[in-house]
């Protein structure tokens, strides 16, 4: 009998031991989980400290990307000219004007201006533009496209006369010159109805 409670008693004890064993490999493994979450968790924390610095760096070259377009801007308001645009009114017997902002001081940008006035079509182009002095005066030579001429002559007398003063008007204006010849392709200007050989000057007047 003794030895059978003997027995009983170490099989209790065997068991009582691996039992608890298993409950200190659970306990293990629950902490080993606990702290790999807080690892991660770190990790992800630590992931979106950084995230802030990257918009950071990203806002600064923004900024520095506005402040270089503002300058430009700044440098593209310092070139822009208001000049003055002469067009005929809607009886077509005198000159009005208009005022105009091009981007700089060009021909091309005054033939653009006339276009959209109406004095003058879209493709006509200017082959040069060339300012000089003589004779104590600031005398201006533009050689424009030939199809200047050709629209020119298509008009009547004094559709030709207000569609040259208005040309040459503007153009006298914005360079503030006394005389301006224009050539087309090279050559003087030749219509049905007279040839520009010479420089002239502003029109006061279309009559």
């Amino acid at each position: 009998m003794k030895r059978r409670i003997g027995t009983v008693a170490a099989i209790v004890l065997v068991l009582a031991l691996t039992a608890c064993g298993e409950q200190g490999t659970g306990a293990g493994t629950d902490a080993q989980v606990q702290e790999q979450q807080g690892t991660e968790e770190q990790d992800k924390t630590a992931g979106k400290e950084e995230e802030p610095s990257e918009d950071k760096t990203s806002q600064d070259d923004a900024g520095a990307d506005e402040e270089k377009t503002e300058e430009e801007l700044r440098e593209e308001t310092e070139n822009q000219r208001e000049i003055e645009v002469y067009s005929s009114n809607e009886d077509a017997t005198e000159f009005v004007t208009t005022l105009a902002v091009i981007p700089d001081l060009t021909a091309a940008n005054i033939l653009n201006e006339l276009a959209y006035k109406n004095v003058i079509p879209e493709d006509i182009a200017a082959n040069s533009c060339k300012l000089k002095e003589e004779g104590g005066k600031r005398l201006l030579d533009v050689d424009l496209s030939g199809n200047f001429a050709e629209y020119l002559g298509s008009q009547g007398t004094s559709g030709e006369m207000l569609t040259m003063g208005s040309v040459c008007n503007t153009f006298l204006k914005a360079y503030v010159c006394d005389g301006i010849k224009i050539t087309v392709d090279g050559n003087m200007l030749t219509t049905g109805h007279a040839e520009y050989d010479g420089y002239q000057e502003f029109m006061e007047s279309a009559r």
